[in-house]
């Protein structure tokens, strides 16, 4: 007999000590529900997690009965105790304790990033002039809830003050709410993603996400300015260093970004082909990896860390890119080098679920941004194995 045995099977967890289970734990991601069971139930705890619905519950059972519980519902967090509830908190209070730790200085309004690249970058880009005066914004603080949303900040909009603070898992259900005298804007909430993963599935013809954060802020076309990405020079001579290091032929390359959170990925083979055909054609490659570089044995390529703004820079001096669809890729538009981009179908997540290449092409396309040079932009929907077919036309 095994003194101890771990046990993983789906969303299920099992630890064991000479036979007996000590320690049990079921994951639904579905339904945000996650329960933990210590000695056959003694001890039990409880976690329900809705962030569509702003909903959380967190028990913990002993033999059974509920001892402690916290709910948050109506933006209102209550604490129990043996069912009789004992202390009552506004959410808004987190946040200011939260968001605000540490910041001495007073302000208006504080605008929370809470959303991935391609809409952080459009919200700074073409809204957040319009969303300031709007709001009749004086004094605004921007919180970046993800590293990168430093870079987008510090080259879109770099006179406005920001800090940095990790993601609070917990939703308020309001986009904008007062607590003591402070206006917190959310950009963006989960309803935001939901209602246009909804039109998704319905396959809505009409539908495209520069639209729906149109509406969403309330904004009109009369109303929207675009803001220039600016690189700094200390930038692009950090960019130039690197590149000579890493042996990359900086006037003579392709940018090429094969990865995605969103979008499904696609064969390493392909991409190694690719790279081949334009190494045949006397290119050098960057290669834009988060994941691991051996994956592409079988091509010559240049990869080495960037930031978001060196990324930038470097793709500023590209002859062309080619990326899956990604939202990374808004960032890169306003370099005006050519680019192909890949389209494929949604991966399976917790929001975008089952949405075809077609309509993330329709949904997600690119040449729905104004003010920018459409016609560098070319778009490729790919679905099962139509990727061979379009290599000759990637390589043209």
């Amino acid at each position: 007999m095994k003194i101890y045995e771990y046990i993983k099977s789906g969303n299920r967890r099992v630890f064991k000590i000479f036979g007996l289970t000590v320690y049990e734990q079921f994951c639904d991601y579905n339904t945000g529900r996650n329960s933990q069971i210590f000695l056959k139930g003694i001890v039990s705890t409880i976690k329900i997690r809705d962030e569509f619905e702003y909903h959380v519950e967190k028990k913990l059972k002993i033999f059974g009965k509920c001892f402690l519980e916290g709910i948050l519902d109506n933006n209102m967090y209550t604490w129990y105790f043996a069912g009789i509830p004992i202390k009552k908190l506004k959410l808004a209070y987190f946040y200011k304790k939260h968001y605000l730790k540490g910041v001495k200085e007073r302000y208006d309004d504080v605008y929370i990033l809470d959303a991935n690249s391609g809409e952080i970058y459009l919200f700074l880009v073409y809204f957040l002039n319009a969303y300031m005066k709007k709001n009749v914004s004086k004094k605004i603080l921007l919180v970046a809830t993800k590293k990168y949303h430093i870079d987008l900040i510090e080259t879109i909009c770099p006179e406005i003050p920001y800090i940095f603070r990790k993601k609070l898992r917990k939703n308020i259900n309001a986009d904008m709410f007062n607590y003591d005298g402070i206006n917190f804007h959310m950009i963006f909430k989960h309803g935001h993603f939901k209602r246009i993963d909804k039109e998704l599935h319905n396959k809505n013809d009409d539908l495209n996400y520069f639209k729906a954060i149109k509406e969403r802020l309330n904004i009109k076309d009369s109303e929207i300015e675009m803001r220039k990405a600016v690189i700094s020079e200390e930038i692009r001579k950090s960019v130039y260093e690197k590149a000579k290091k890493n042996g990359l032929n900086i006037n003579n390359f392709i940018f090429v970004s094969p990865e995605a959170n969103s979008c499904q990925k696609l064969p390493e083979s392909f991409w190694i082909k690719l790279i081949n055909k334009y190494r045949e054609y006397g290119y050098d490659i960057y290669l834009n990896l988060m994941g691991d570089a051996n994956n592409y044995n079988g091509c010559e390529f240049k990869s080495f860390d960037l930031s978001y703004k060196e990324a930038y820079a470097l793709a500023e001096n590209a002859k062309k890119i080619i990326a899956l669809r990604s939202g990374f890729i808004e960032y890169l538009i306003q370099t005006n080098i050519p680019m192909d981009v890949l389209y494929t179908a949604f991966s399976c997540s917790y929001i975008f679920d089952n949405v075809t290449a077609e309509y993330v092409l329709k949904g997600f396309s690119l040449k729905n941004l104004p003010y920018i040079n459409k016609d560098i932009i070319r778009e490729y929907v790919i679905s099962d194995n139509s990727y061979e077919e379009l290599l000759p036309q990637l390589c043209s």
